[in-house]
């Protein structure tokens, strides 16, 4: 019976680490915001100052750069990085929230973690641990 109650407790911490919270510091003010990004449904949720949410998806990407349309300036992606790139899995999420607000995310995931950087549609730069 003992080793039921272990095992139990053991997939259940196994079934949450998928999830991560995520603190995100802006660049110039240093104020965070808070959030959790779930690497098996793919999600991102972040706590606004206002206490409302906003969330979205994200994707894995081969690459950071060439992408479409972004908040983030050609090259900008790669220069927040110091031209490093990390070992993990590269990953592009947008979050959107009340008020039109949107956040675009650029990161590495991976099993044990990750970090980034984020732009928001009002001019604020994050950078992120998770």
């Amino acid at each position: 019976m003992k080793y039921l109650a272990i095992t139990a407790m053991l997939l259940t911490l196994a079934s949450c680490a998928h999830r991560h919270q995520m603190s995100l510091v802006e660049m110039n003010s240093q104020s965070a915001l808070v959030g959790e990004i779930d690497s098996r449904a793919k999600t991102i949720t972040v706590t606004l100052p206002s206490g409302q949410v906003a969330s979205g998806k994200y994707t894995n990407l081969s690459f950071l750069h060439g992408l479409a349309f972004s908040l983030f300036a050609p090259g900008e992606i790669s220069g927040l990085f110091g031209g490093m790139l990390s070992s993990g899995e590269p990953g592009y999420g947008v979050v959107t929230g009340p008020d039109n607000y949107l956040l675009e995310m650029v990161f590495y995931v991976s099993s044990d973690g990750g970090a980034g950087f984020a732009k928001a549609n009002d001019g604020r730069t994050y950078r992120f641990i998770f």
